[in-house]
Parts: structure tokens; sequence; C-alpha cells
């Protein structure tokens, strides 16, 4: 199966990134290999320490494509494969020059929302809920569920990641299609 290979939006522009590259400087302990590998990443930890430098407030969403299993048994592999890159370009219209937009596996997408409160995170996880909602994919309603963290004082990128990871399957229990906040 194709992959997006870890399709990161920054500025307006996609490009692959590794997922698995560490700084010497964040090296988060996880339990969950899931939760290792979208935190692994640097970018999650150089946001954090940025804010621990600015104390501004940081925010992360969580996202999951709802039944997105359906779409590739109905449409096959290639085609869910062209209805994630399309996601990615939707969510990527949603956010900031500042904001990163970044697959972390499967149908999941994290969002770090730097310089964004709660309120800030919920508006822009609504704003990218709706606007998934609203296009077309391959004449199927597609829809998308969020869980949204802020960053606590002391919190670890694993911490706020596996808050966030419990808010999206929270909204996926709750009935899908919805954002629910840690």
């Amino acid at each position: 199966v194709a992959m997006l290979n870890d399709a990161v939006k920054k500025g307006g522009a996609f490009a692959s990134q590794s997922v698995g590259g560490l700084s010497g400087a964040f090296i988060p302990v996880c339990e969950d290999q899931a939760l290792a590998n979208a935190v692994r990443d640097d970018s999650l930890g150089l946001e954090i320490a940025a804010v621990e430098r600015t104390r501004s407030p940081l925010s992360l969403l969580v996202l999951d494509v709802d039944h997105f299993k359906q779409i590739n048994d109905s449409f096959g592999h290639d085609a869910g494969d062209k209805v994630l890159r399309s996601i990615a370009q939707v969510l990527g219209g949603c956010v900031r020059i500042i904001d990163i937009v970044a697959r972390v596996g499967g149908e999941e997408f994290a969002v770090i929302l730097p310089h964004t409160d709660a309120q800030g995170a919920h508006e822009v996880a609504q704003r990218m809920r709706v606007a998934v909602a609203q296009a077309s994919w391959l004449g199927q309603p597609t829809t998308i569920s969020i869980g949204a963290a802020s960053l606590r004082a002391a919190e670890t990128a694993c911490g706020l990641y596996a808050r966030a990871d419990a808010a999206l399957y929270a909204a996926k229990k709750s009935g899908r299609n919805r954002v629910v906040a840690a």
C-alpha cells in the first residue's frame, strides 16, 4: 500500500519527513509504540521547548478518519490513499503557516498548534471537522473525529499526546464526527 510518507504541511508545501529522527535533547519514553513513533518527530519536542522558554500556549490535535476501512474495502487502497492525501490538503488549508499537520500512521493525523490555547484549538478542530465533512470523497460522506489537548505545566510530549489521543477515542466512542477536549 502506498503511504503518504508522513506528509508534513508547513507553510503551504508538503514534504516527506521521517518520524524516526531523534534529536539528542528529546527522547520520549512512551509505553505505546504508536504513541512513541508519533512523538519522536523533533517538531513536538521543539515546540514544547519553545513554549517553556516563551510561556506561550501550545495545543495538539489528534484526529482519525471515521470508518476509513470502508473506503479501502469499497474502493481499494489506491483510492484510500488519494482520499488521505486530499484530507491532508484540506487539513492544511485550515491552519496557519506556523502550525504543523502530520500523518502519524494509517488514517491518523496530528496537528501541532503553537501559540494556541484550548479555545483556539477547539476552533481549529471544528473548522477542520466541518471542512472534511463538506468535501466530496468518492461520492461518499467522510468525517473525522478529533481529540484536542493543551499543554500543561511540566507535561511531556508523551503526556500531551496521550491526553489528545484519549480525547480522540472519546470522540469516536461518543458517536464520531466530533471534537472532544482532554
